[in-house]
């Protein structure tokens, strides 16, 4: 065990500096722009707007718990004169990156539940947005718990989707707030809606494909028929000996 330990300690200094370094940068980077954004997010006018206070608050904690962490265990590893305080430095480091990750989890898959604004441009959530034009529908699950999708384009054609628990304090306010996205509610089920929505989208790009690829091919000028065609006259002159005989 000892040896192990002494084969780790003698290869930290080729790595230990660079994933400290790089866990601090994946700390500091979202702490800097989750702050940002909720002053942004505080800054603007809307409609509805909603703050889970409790999650901003214990995000921006553990990241900042978490950079506290990869400084501390440098400091641990520039004054560890055994082994065992080599360890104990890695084993800080590893907390704060798993205290990184869960972080990076909860902004990914639940942004719209740290923060949320309906507005005469769109919807606004945590880092994301979602301009009015792009939203095509909103639909009310009635099978599934009253879940809330608002079905939106992303790029051209791409068509997604962001859920809102039926559970949530603002899903109600959501649906009340349709009109001042320049939309409709739908209440149904939501695969089969999503479906059919899916399907025409389709229906229409491949019909615009189409219609495309025949206006190019009206456009091609076949210059093979219109191309003039030369014809060389040759003027055949007579010998001196057909010029003697019409003598």
């Amino acid at each position: 065990m000892n040896s192990l330990l002494l084969s780790v300690n003698n290869d930290l200094p080729s790595y230990f500096l660079l994933l400290n370094v790089s866990l601090s940068i994946l700390n500091i980077i979202p702490l800097f722009l989750s702050v940002y954004y909720v002053w942004s997010f505080s800054k603007k006018t809307y409609v509805f707007s909603y703050k889970n206070r409790i999650l901003i608050i214990s995000l921006i904690s553990f990241m900042t718990v978490g950079f506290i962490l990869n400084i501390v265990a440098y400091l641990m590893y520039l004054s560890a004169i055994s082994v065992s305080g080599s360890a104990s430095a890695v084993a800080v480091v590893i907390i704060g990156l798993f205290l990184t990750i869960a972080c990076f989890f909860v902004i990914f898959m639940y942004s719209q539940y740290i923060t949320i604004g309906v507005s005469e441009n769109g919807i606004d959530f945590f880092g994301e947005s979602i301009n009015i034009s792009k939203i095509d529908c909103i639909v009310k699950d009635i099978e599934d718990n009253n879940n809330v999708y608002i079905i939106y384009v992303e790029g051209t054609r791409r068509v997604k989707k962001l859920k809102i628990s039926g559970k949530a304090v603002f899903s109600l306010s959501i649906l009340e707030h349709a009109n001042d996205l320049k939309t409709t509610v739908v209440e149904g089920n939501f695969k089969t809606i999503f479906k059919e929505i899916w399907n025409k989208k389709r229906s229409i790009d491949l019909s615009t494909i189409s219609e495309d690829s025949e206006i190019k091919n009206s456009n091609v000028v076949d210059l093979s028929k219109d191309e003039p065609k030369i014809v060389k006259k040759t003027k055949k002159k007579k010998s001196e000996s057909e010029s003697l005989e019409d003598k």
